[in-house]
């Protein structure tokens, strides 16, 4: 692949808007009181593809992409095998 035409594409390209979707938080348990505590993240996308519109002042094309973020808490002695 050739990067320099990614490089070239991306100077067109221009953040409209950032829109959360849908979010939720849950505590399962308690958190231990010391340390011992990792992260794990996640990242995926789940639909990319082209929009047409027309705007005020002509046709417009939006590249929208939905993107699934995650973080997780956890507790490494129990993620490694061990005991809480």
């Amino acid at each position: 692949m050739d990067k320099s035409l990614l490089v070239e594409a991306a100077k067109h390209l221009r953040l409209g808007s950032i829109c959360l979707f849908e979010g939720n938080l849950r505590r399962f348990a308690d958190l231990p009181e010391a340390g011992g505590l990792g992260q794990q993240t996640k990242l995926g996308v789940k639909k990319a593809g082209l929009v047409r519109g027309v705007a005020a002042d002509g046709a417009v094309a939006v590249f929208r992409v939905l993107v699934d973020l995650g973080v997780r808490v956890i507790n490494q002695a129990v993620a490694e095998g061990g005991r809480a």
